[in-house]
């Protein structure tokens, strides 16, 4: 959907006038809302509306983890620090990983829909970055596919699997159960591996 009907003036208008939202655009546009704020300036409403607000105490969900919270501020949407912000003495980076250790699914979820919904859009912008800048695109690969070995990720499991049976990338990746066998399989040669240079070290040359 590229256009949106806005509530207020009823007029059919592209997305880009309205302003983006974590769960989509609001529902009037941006031009009816600077009326709305321009009039609530000239009454003084909203310094009522504010003050009545912040005598409440609010009890939301989290539109990221699903946990009750409380609030003061009725604009509020998000309950932590690690879902709304992050404290003044971490770094961002440490906010990055608590934050994707205790929303995992979460940002699966939300990239997997965002991918399915602007596939060939993504799709075009990296065939046009990758022609653009192909000494780049080239070390970015190298670099993701030293940590997918690494870390066993899915898109090298499945490689290795389609690599070594008739099954395609398309048709193992819709069997997960394969997958983490084949991952577990993976591990144990690993840890095979290691146990047996431990054991017997690496052979001298001679």
């Amino acid at each position: 959907m590229t256009t949106k009907v806005c509530t207020k003036c009823g007029e059919e208008k592209p997305l880009s006038e309205y302003t983006k939202e974590r769960n989509g655009t609001t529902a009037r546009c941006r031009t009816c809302r600077s009326i709305d704020k321009k009039e609530e300036r000239k009454s003084g409403k909203h310094m009522f509306r504010e003050k009545h607000n912040m005598n409440k105490i609010w009890v939301r969900e989290c539109i990221i983890c699903g946990c009750l919270f409380t609030s003061r501020h009725w604009k509020k949407k998000t309950c932590s620090q690690y879902c709304g912000k992050r404290n003044e003495t971490e770094t961002s980076k440490d906010y990055d990983t608590k934050y994707r250790s205790l929303h995992l699914n979460y940002i699966k979820e939300y990239a997997k829909e965002y991918y399915n919904s602007n596939n060939e859009y993504l799709i075009n912008k990296t065939t046009e970055y990758n022609k653009a800048h192909p000494e780049e695109s080239k070390k970015w690969r190298k670099k993701h596919r030293k940590r997918s070995i690494d870390e066993l990720l899915d898109t090298y499991v499945i490689d290795a699997i389609a690599r070594h049976s008739e099954l395609s990338y398309s048709e193992v990746k819709q069997h997960p159960e394969l997958i983490e066998l084949k991952r577990e399989q993976l591990l144990a040669h690993r840890l095979y591996k290691t146990i047996k240079q431990k054991c017997y070290g690496k052979p001298n040359a001679s």
